[in-house]
């Protein structure tokens, strides 16, 4: 008897070892099934998804004009003084986007300058500085030509001008 129980308390731990490997074996068999029932993603449905969730991140094509009034302002606001500003729409199909290309010439101090240029970039995310160009003007303060490309999402339908509203804002006359 007492060889029985010495053949039962070692087969045992060997019965429990095949009892975890076969449960092991089954988990792993019932989750490759699992696997298979579930449509996978393609990686040009990876892309794609992401593509369009890049695009969905910039704001529409409608709230361009609030957001260059707000530009100007901010200027304006820093103590710039802007005599005109110029305007143009380019549409990247190829992105789903459109830049819209904003020449600011503006006359001030350095400090303001610097300042209204941070404020503007933290203000709009989708806001772009693409050039700066400084020239020392009569009485010690700066001219400055700001080249800025607000995007936005692309619309489908035709884009008008600048708003009259948004030019005079500005002070400026497209």
């Amino acid at each position: 008897m007492a060889a029985a129980a010495a053949t039962a308390l070692w087969a045992t731990p060997a019965l429990d070892a095949r009892t975890e490997t076969a449960a092991a074996e089954a988990l792993q068999l019932r989750r490759q099934a699992l696997a298979r029932q579930q449509p996978q993603a393609t990686p040009a449905a990876v892309q794609a998804g992401a593509a369009l969730a890049f695009r969905e991140a910039f704001a529409p094509p409608a709230s361009r004009a609030a957001r260059v009034a707000a530009l100007l302002a901010l200027a304006e606001g820093h103590g710039l003084t802007l005599r005109r500003a110029e305007f143009r729409h380019q549409a990247e199909p190829a992105l789903g986007l459109a830049r819209y290309r904003i020449t600011l010439p503006a006359e001030g101090g350095y400090a303001a300058l610097r300042d209204f240029i941070a404020a503007s970039l933290a203000a709009d995310p989708a806001l772009a500085l693409d050039a700066l160009r400084l020239a020392r003007a009569e009485g010690g303060g700066l001219r400055a030509e700001l080249r800025f490309t607000l995007w936005t999402r692309l619309d489908t339908l035709a884009v008008p001008a600048a708003p009259a509203a948004v030019a005079a804002t500005a002070g400026a006359r497209p």
